[in-house]
């Protein structure tokens, strides 16, 4: 870092208090300045939603019996990893194409990461799918990791 910013660090840190107070005081008096605020901070949001809604996002883990854990993901990150979105895979999975995940708290599905990549491995690439086999497929995977242990608990940190 260099000097300059260095001391733009220090002075706002010793000044924070007066420059938020004058924020706050010229928001609502300046129509226009308001205006502008509320501008930049949806330009902000727009840019930015993905990394804003997944760092919000509550973490939770998967707690086996024996004791280890895994992350658990929800459907936009099985999406992300499949190369679908999270609609169709509620599609697939109201259809009963796909297995429902039986990691459930609330009405919220999760996945770990070896789940996800059950998944991955079991569609092809193809347009025309079994999805029959692809079903079983994934039941089979799930089944070998032990996600359909009664066990097996979804938990906030």
């Amino acid at each position: 870092m260099n000097e300059t910013a260095t001391y733009n660090q220090q002075y706002y840190e010793q000044h924070r208090n007066t420059i938020n107070e004058r924020r706050k005081s010229k928001y609502q008096e300046d129509e226009d300045y308001r205006q502008k605020a509320i501008e930049r901070a949806k330009e902000y949001y727009a840019r930015n939603r993905d990394k804003i809604r997944k760092r919000n996002r509550k973490r939770s883990m998967v707690v086996f019996p024996d004791g280890h854990t895994e992350r658990a993901l929800q459907i936009s990150d099985l999406g992300e990893r499949i190369g679908k979105k999270p609609f169709t895979i509620r599609t697939w999975l109201r259809k009963g194409l796909i297995p429902d995940s039986p990691l459930r708290r609330s009405r919220i599905r999760y996945y770990t990461p070896k789940m996800i990549t059950v998944v991955a491995n079991a569609l092809p690439d193809t347009f025309r799918k079994d999805w029959e086999a692809v079903s079983e497929k994934i039941e089979r995977g799930w089944e070998r990791l032990g996600v359909y242990d009664s066990d097996v608990e979804v938990k906030s940190l």
